[in-house]
């Protein structure tokens, strides 16, 4: 009947021993831990345990200094702008990706400055050379064809082909 007892009381020892129990639960673990001296002894180190933390903790924020003013107001602006705070937490990569945008502008002003005729549209020539003739010839567009003229009747043989 005890074990059965146990079982039901140690989930409810961490709370005992954090003062996290109502008063009939107290005085229901506190009558157990008189009488079984396992569940006692558990408690007893989980006592030990919240003792050290407690101490560590107290200990730790009587050495560890206050927020600058100056770093306070950066924090909480931080947490009041995300964005920024994102950027800020990823610091490296945005100014690593802020590096490349800048170099790549550098880059093309200093190619509109050499050469100031690169971003420019031209029309585009094609020449061609004929045998025939050692001048060049520009091409140029086709002249526009006439609807209104009908092709002829009768095409004259062309000599080799027969019709």
């Amino acid at each position: 009947m005890r074990k059965n007892l146990c079982t039901s009381i140690r989930p409810l020892l961490p709370a005992f021993v954090t003062h996290g129990l109502d008063a009939a639960l107290t005085t229901l673990v506190h009558e157990h831990l008189r009488n079984c001296p396992e569940c006692a002894a558990e408690a007893a180190e989980m006592l030990r345990a919240v003792n050290t933390l407690r101490s560590a903790d107290s200990a730790q924020m009587e050495t560890e200094p206050v927020l600058a003013p100056r770093r306070r107001k950066k924090t909480l602006w931080l947490m009041a702008h995300p964005a920024v705070g994102w950027f800020f937490l990823h610091r490296h990569v945005t100014g690593i990706l802020c590096a490349v945008i800048v170099m790549t502008a550098v880059f093309f002003l200093l190619l509109r400055i050499k050469y100031p005729d690169i971003f420019k549209l031209r029309r585009i020539v094609v020449e061609i050379y004929t045998p025939a003739s050692p001048e060049i010839l520009p091409v140029l567009d086709p002249p526009p064809i006439p609807l209104d003229v009908s092709p002829p009747e009768y095409l004259p043989p062309v000599d080799g082909i027969d019709n």
